[in-house]
C-alpha cells in the first residue's frame, strides 16, 4: 500500500461510505458527475486497470454488484423509478486522479460539463475491461 494512496485509508469521517467490508468499499464521489455518482474500491491496493489480469475477474464482478445492492436500497430507488441509467466505468491510465483501482457507478444523466470524462477513449466501461481481461492470452 502506497503511503499517500488516499483509497488505501478510508473511513467514515472521510468518505460519505454506502457500503464497507473487509473487500470494497463505496462511497460518494466527492465531485458528482451524475445524479448519483459511488466509486466502488477494492481495499486491496490495485493502482488501476492496467494492472488487472483474468483472475481480478471475480472481484470487479463483485464490485459491480456490490453497486448495485447499494443501488436498490429503497431510498434509492424511491429517487432513482423503475428503470435507472447507470454507467459502470474505468478511467484508463494515465488519465486516472487517483492511483487505486475505482469504479464510477454513474447514475442518472451525466452533467453536461463533465460528459467527455465519462463517453471518450480514457473511460473503458466495465463490460470492456472484463471482455479484455478474458480474451488476454496468458492472464
Amino acid at each position: 500500500m502506497p503511503p499517500q494512496c488516499v483509497f488505501c485509508n478510508i473511513n467514515q469521517e472521510e468518505f460519505r461510505l454506502e457500503y464497507l467490508d473487509n473487500e470494497i468499499a463505496v462511497f460518494h464521489d466527492i465531485s458528482p458527475s451524475a445524479q448519483f455518482h459511488f466509486q466502488a474500491i477494492p481495499l486491496e491496493h490495485i493502482p488501476n486497470i492496467k494492472s488487472l489480469n483474468s483472475s481480478h475477474i471475480p472481484l470487479l464482478r463483485r464490485l459491480e454488484s456490490t453497486a448495485r445492492q447499494v443501488l436498490a436500497r429503497d431510498s434509492y430507488v424511491a429517487l432513482l423509478g423503475p428503470n435507472p441509467q447507470i454507467r459502470f466505468g474505468f478511467h484508463v491510465p494515465p488519465f486516472n486522479s487517483v492511483h487505486h483501482l475505482h469504479l464510477h457507478v454513474l447514475v442518472g444523466p451525466i452533467k453536461t460539463s463533465r460528459k467527455y470524462k465519462y463517453y471518450v477513449s480514457w473511460f473503458a466501461t466495465l463490460e470492456d475491461v472484463i471482455r479484455q481481461l478474458e480474451e488476454k492470452p496468458g492472464a
